[in-house]
């Protein structure tokens, strides 16, 4: 049977898997968003009082109330929350934008002085001025939390491939990811200088797309080079099945996570679930392939007791080569019969006149 060894640190690898990590992205991102809307909050709310004199301009204060509530979200790092908000003011958005439609068509038709409407005009113009200086900052700001993230990410990475590549586990999967990141670093910074917010929110949400993809890819090669270690003594331990689960799991989140796909809602969260739950079979499988290896090991011990065992486990000792002599060696003066004191012998601690020793009277 081949040798199983299965290294205490793959466990170990897995357990730091979390959809937390990827929840970092967004809630880094949270104030920098807030100060890209405030411009345009801004915006409107100047644009309102200028034409405030040409028709009531419904949703001010709306925008004004939900663009408060969105400042406590980003304060709280609540990311699902505040995108919930950001779609709530994006259509308060649209019914500031139609007062100010009708009060511009009003302005228009309006009799004032040429020199008003000229001053007017130039007002407007400074607004979209400020919006414009105030947005570029905005999208500086966002892409330098995107790239802070990322760059973070690809640091992490960098040190998980060196440490798999000294225990000799395949990275060629993993390298192509960090290769991948560093030119999604690129893309961002070019996002910046988009000619229009709209296009600005496409390449961001498209690099948002790309980033997601990129950490799903790095899970889950780093799963499969763990897997394809151990993958040769799966089938003796009979644990085939929990491997073609992993390989279920890992199959539906590899044809999302792929490179120009747009997730819809819900599919990233599931996505990584998917990782998640596949890096927990891994672990038991782990565990259950430790199992399989000690009791391995107990029937190769066993298997060595075949013939006589020495008890003792100590060599002979060389003086018992013929019979061993139990009786003690004679001393000496022992050849003969031992003498016994002859019963005229004076007493050792009598002197001869009959005194005591040392005690004469």
């Amino acid at each position: 049977m081949k040798k199983i060894v299965i290294s205490c640190f793959f466990v170990l690898i897995m357990a730091g898997m979390a959809l937390g990590a990827v929840d970092t992205n967004k809630v880094q991102e949270l104030g920098a968003r807030y100060d890209y809307i405030a411009c345009r909050v801004n915006l409107v709310e100047s644009q309102a009082t200028l034409l405030s004199a040409y028709g009531t301009i419904s949703g001010t204060d709306t925008i004004t109330s939900d663009f408060a509530q969105l400042k406590v979200l980003a304060d709280s790092s609540d990311p699902t929350t505040f995108n919930t908000q950001v779609q709530t003011i994006n259509n308060d958005f649209k019914t500031v934008n139609d007062g100010l439609k009708t009060a511009r068509q009003a302005f228009s038709k309006s009799n004032i002085s040429q020199s008003d409407r000229d001053a007017l005009k130039s007002q407007w113009n400074s607004t979209l001025q400020t919006y414009q200086s105030c947005n570029v900052a905005a999208r500086k700001e966002i892409v330098s939390a995107r790239v802070e993230v990322l760059q973070s990410s690809i640091d992490n990475w960098n040190g998980i491939i060196a440490n798999m590549t000294a225990k000799g586990l395949d990275t060629t999967v993993l390298t192509s990811v960090v290769s991948d990141a560093q030119n999604l670093l690129s893309s961002l910074n070019a996002a910046i200088q988009a000619t229009d917010d709209a296009s600005f929110k496409t390449l961001l949400d498209n690099a948002n797309d790309e980033q997601n993809h990129l950490w799903a890819r790095f899970a889950i090669g780093r799963i499969n080079s763990n897997i394809a270690r151990i993958e040769p003594i799966i089938g003796q331990a009979n644990l085939s099945g929990d491997l073609d689960q992993i390989n279920s799991l890992l199959n539906t989140s590899s044809s999302l996570a792929t490179p120009g796909h747009k997730y819809g809602p819900g599919e990233f969260q599931q996505t990584w679930q998917n990782i998640k739950d596949a890096s927990g079979v891994l672990n038991t499988l782990s565990k259950d392939l430790r199992t399989f290896e000690q009791a391995d090991r107990q029937i190769n011990r066993l298997g060595n007791m075949t013939g006589p065992r020495n008890i003792t486990g100590r060599f002979p000792r060389g003086n018992m080569t013929g019979p061993r002599n139990f009786t003690r060696p004679l001393r000496g003066n022992m050849t003969g019969p031992r003498p016994r004191p002859s019963i005229n012998q004076p007493n050792p601690t009598e002197n001869v006149s009959g005194s005591t020793q040392g005690g004469g009277q």
